[in-house]
């Protein structure tokens, strides 16, 4: 993924401006995750394998 897309994505979580899928809501559910879990990994972490 391009640092442009990276940098896209982590705008729109800090403006709020996203939707998460049906389907996004149930995995973090699987997996015990709040929204606050997804937006802090996105924002804060960094790729490190493609």
């Amino acid at each position: 993924m391009s640092r442009q897309v990276i940098d896209k994505i982590r705008n729109a979580i800090r403006s709020g401006n996203y939707d998460l899928t049906y389907h996004a809501v149930e995995e973090m559910a699987e997996d015990k995750l709040v929204i606050y879990d997804v937006e802090s990994a996105i924002l804060s972490g960094k790729v490190i394998k493609k």
